[in-house]
């Protein structure tokens, strides 16, 4: 390795202006510096044997010789040449008391640098699906969801993932100004007419509905790395249908949300729980609340999609041509990634 090379921690606002301070101050290119989360930061690193452990935000490499935590900002400031190469006769200090503070300051580099939370742009992972081509693809995409939803049941199930619901499902509805708002809710029964759910109609989607009744759906099943984007309407259930879904609920969730003003300011949380619990103990039928019921969406844009390898993730639409009383025609499009 002719360069000398810096590998730092590039979601450290400390670390970046510490390398900003370099580049700008060195009299010439004493190094190259490199993410230590890139792939060729993990190389570097591997070929070294070097653990990138949470205190050395910065590793220094030259002439096949590596230097970590206060020996290796040391040695940096020594090849940046100049006034700055005085700093190395901190050298001298025991190595032991130089790196306690480096630690210290290495462990708290997101609070000194007002990050409290970590930057994901070096968050990724390759999806290595078996390409999904235009031909394979059904002409019905209710169909279509209806195999990959299958697909991803058998996931969960394979992968003992008892944390993931192959029907949850983000929803997101909009006020007649436009501001939008989005949430997770569990789908509980698909068919060609559309997807349901269910809710209370006084909550904040169920007033935006009944304001805008364009809704999105969004399904991401992450165990096979897919995702599926519905648009289309909301409407409600009869009273019937919504009946007979809320008599089939556990009565522990039938008194809850015969009880709660869902979306509204709750004062005392273990007043509402004691309701709760004294109705469900009570023994008295527990009636479906008006405010509460199912909506249907009723489906007039799918998209899906599945990873790719480098980014090329492959994504088809399917929009209406015709529709008529019993059947749709759908146009197949793909998109790019």
């Amino acid at each position: 390795m002719k360069q000398s090379v810096v590998i730092y921690d590039q979601d450290c606002g400390i670390c970046r202006w510490t390398v900003s301070f370099i580049k700008k101050r060195a009299r010439s290119s004493c190094c190259t510096f490199i993410a230590y989360s890139s792939h060729r930061g993990k190389a570097i690193l591997n070929t070294f044997g070097i653990d990138f452990s949470k205190e050395q935000y910065i590793v220094y490499v030259k002439n096949k010789s590596v230097s970590i935590k206060s020996k290796a900002l040391l040695q940096i400031l020594r090849d940046m040449g100049g006034l700055w190469k005085i700093f190395y006769v901190l050298i001298l200090i025991p190595t032991s008391f130089r790196d306690r503070i480096y630690n210290y300051i290495a462990l708290n580099r997101y609070k000194f640098s007002k990050m409290e939370t970590k930057a994901l742009h070096n968050m990724r992972r390759e999806y290595k699906l078996k390409p999904l081509l235009k031909e394979s693809l059904s002409p019905d995409p209710f169909e279509q969801f209806g195999l990959w939803f299958s697909e991803a049941e058998q996931h969960i199930k394979i992968n003992n993932d008892e944390n993931s619901e192959a029907n949850a499902m983000v929803i997101s509805t909009a006020s007649k100004s436009g501001i939008p708002s989005s949430r997770v809710v569990l789908l509980k029964h698909y068919s060609p007419d559309g997807f349901v759910f269910f809710t209370n109609y006084e909550s904040r989607k169920g007033l935006e509905i009944r304001e805008n009744n364009r809704v999105a759906l969004l399904f991401f099943w992450h165990n096979s790395m897919r995702q599926v984007r519905i648009e289309g309407t909301a409407e409600k259930l009869t009273g019937k249908e919504s009946d007979l879904y809320f008599n089939s609920r556990p009565r522990e969730s039938q008194a809850s949300s015969a009880l709660s003003q869902q979306s509204r300011t709750l004062e005392n949380r273990e007043m509402f729980e004691n309701s709760v619990n004294s109705l469900v103990i009570s023994g008295n039928t527990i009636k479906r609340p008006d405010n509460w019921g199912g909506y249907i969406v009723k489906a007039d844009y799918f998209e899906f999609w599945q990873g790719g390898t480098g980014r090329s993730h492959d994504r088809f639409s399917y929009t209406i041509i015709t529709e008529g009383s019993h059947s749709k025609n759908w146009d197949i499009s793909g998109l790019y990634p």
